[in-house]
């Protein structure tokens, strides 16, 4: 899941989004066209929304204290109240703090190239 409004712009399938406005993906996609098309689709892309669902960090950190101290011939020592409380505010501050690189396709829009660059000003080739 991600955002609704496109935080970077793009053609295609990047793996790098650098444009934070579509006329500077525009501008930088016109100036490697030659000759210039009738017309380009421009993609908004927003950041997924990162999210800690299945994650268990306590149920992982008690096998390996488990497998160092516990007891060879017993189970795995029980949850507590504090371990649990300590598990979900971790995922929480983990879920709030992660900055994730993954987007999502949010919007396409199919521009007028002549149209544009007329709107624009700039000295283009047409």
């Amino acid at each position: 899941m991600s955002g609704t409004e496109p935080e970077y712009w793009a053609f295609g399938e990047e793996d790098h989004f650098s444009a934070t406005e579509p006329e500077e993906a525009i501008g930088h996609y016109l100036e490697a066209c030659d000759p210039l098309p009738e017309t380009i689709e421009i993609h908004g892309y927003s950041k997924v929304i990162a999210t800690t669902e299945g994650c268990h960090p306590l149920e992982h950190l008690l096998e390996c204290m488990d497998e160092e101290y516990g007891d060879p011939d017993g189970g795995a020592p029980d949850e507590t109240d504090a371990m649990r409380a300590a598990e979900k505010a971790f995922l929480a501050v983990v879920e709030a703090e992660y900055m994730p690189w993954a987007c999502d396709r949010v919007s396409s829009e199919t521009i007028n190239v002549k149209e544009w660059v007329e709107k624009h000003g700039k000295d283009w080739r047409l």
